[in-house]
């Protein structure tokens, strides 16, 4: 497919269809970390994913200046004062000409500077945050609540625990400036070490930057860090979005204690390199009055507040599915714009607020928790939903 690229930039540009790519376990294809498009493309190789109709039917979208439907997360978040990921990218790249560079001269068309590998689905937890799909822990919880309830949620697995084969994209990687690692768990994944040890062969790993984003309960390896000091830097970020014990809630079956010891091991890294440990955290409906404790506590540990990503699913824990009275009382507490904003917009489900009662007592029965003990704040709002709200 040939796009017509025209000569000025448009206001609506993503750049992330022209420089990255986000292989999936699932072999679903998508040029963005939140899965805008997310094409079933399992029976394309690496070249044909970055040369898919699909892609490029997006990537002209964003040269006729088009707000694309696959990319309404991040112009919902513009909207409500947020920045955004298209935003971000281009604020990282203002200081190049990478529209004239690299989208006009068709550079792009070689591959992708940054790769985002969703590396595998094996994870060591099953957050209330995530399902089967990210984390192979989920798998006996969703058979038992299928047992229990006849209905597994999102957390039964739909295949086995699987590692995206990472060395099948380097016939793309002529351009790649980053490699990114998501999850599952990127620490815990084994097929990362054929395309670093690939670039550090090359000699080209002192070119490009690592990034990782962690769940802070494992430490890495001696010998992933060995390849790393190969690297231009490296950037690891913690997704950490509650602190003791609404950290363990959150991120069952993790423990406070385990997540510390990592923090003070990843922070006395002596790689030989730049390292830049932070904080990352997941806004759902269950801490979302607890914000400030949170991003005080990752200031005070890694020098710098948090990014906040909002959870757009499961749906029972996007905060824009709060019933109605709900969200007049959070509103008379919580204070920040982005989050205010944001949880005013409409619903994304109808139901997804009786799903969150549902499913934060069938998963606190199964796994011995407490919502009412560990979130009392919000508890106090939703106590007579949540009573009223059966488990069945």
């Amino acid at each position: 497919m040939s796009l017509k690229i025209p000569k000025e930039k448009p206001d609506n540009l993503c750049l992330a269809p022209f420089i990255m790519t986000r292989p999936d376990v699932r072999g679903w294809n998508s040029p963005c970390p939140f899965g805008a498009g997310d094409w079933p493309h399992a029976h394309l190789n690496a070249s044909e994913q970055w040369d898919a109709k699909e892609l490029n039917n997006l990537r002209q979208k964003h040269l006729n200046n088009e707000q694309a439907s696959e990319c309404k997360r991040c112009f919902t978040e513009e909207e409500i004062g947020k920045p955004s990921l298209r935003k971000r990218m281009l604020e990282q790249y203002k200081h190049t000409d990478i529209y004239e560079d690299f989208i006009k001269s068709e550079k792009f068309l070689q591959g992708p500077k940054v790769i985002v590998y969703r590396s595998s689905n094996v994870c060591n937890l099953a957050c209330r945050s995530c399902g089967a799909h990210d984390s192979n822990q989920f798998d006996p919880e969703g058979r038992e609540y299928l047992d229990l309830y006849g209905d597994g949620g999102p957390f039964i697995s739909k295949f086995p625990p699987t590692h995206v084969p990472m060395a099948e994209w380097i016939p793309i990687s002529e351009n790649i400036e980053r490699l990114e690692f998501f999850g599952g768990e990127p620490l815990l994944n084994i097929t990362q070490f054929d395309i670093l040890q690939y670039l550090v062969d090359q000699g080209r790993a002192k070119d490009i930057t690592l990034m990782y984003n962690s769940n802070a309960t494992n430490k890495p390896t001696d010998r992933l860090k060995e390849l790393w000091k190969h690297f231009k830097g490296i950037d690891i970020s913690l997704s950490i979005d509650g602190i003791e014990s609404r950290f363990e809630y959150l991120r069952y079956p993790g423990k406070w204690e385990v997540l510390l010891d990592v923090v003070d091991d990843l922070n006395n890294m002596n790689l030989g390199i730049p390292t830049k440990i932070f904080g990352n955290m997941t806004m759902s409906m269950q801490n979302i009055l607890n914000i400030d404790e949170i991003m005080e506590w990752q200031n005070e540990t890694f020098g710098q507040y948090p990014w906040i990503g909002f959870a757009e699913g499961p749906k029972f824990m996007n905060i824009r599915n709060f019933a109605p009275h709900v969200k007049e009382q959070i509103l008379q507490i919580v204070e920040r714009d982005d989050i205010r904003n944001y949880l005013q917009l409409p619903a994304m489900s109808e139901d997804g607020y009786e799903l969150f009662l549902i499913w934060m007592k069938r998963m606190d029965e199964y796994r011995g928790q407490s919502f009412a003990d560990t979130f009392p704040q919000l508890y106090g709002i939703i106590e007579k939903d949540f009573k009223r709200q059966i488990i069945i």
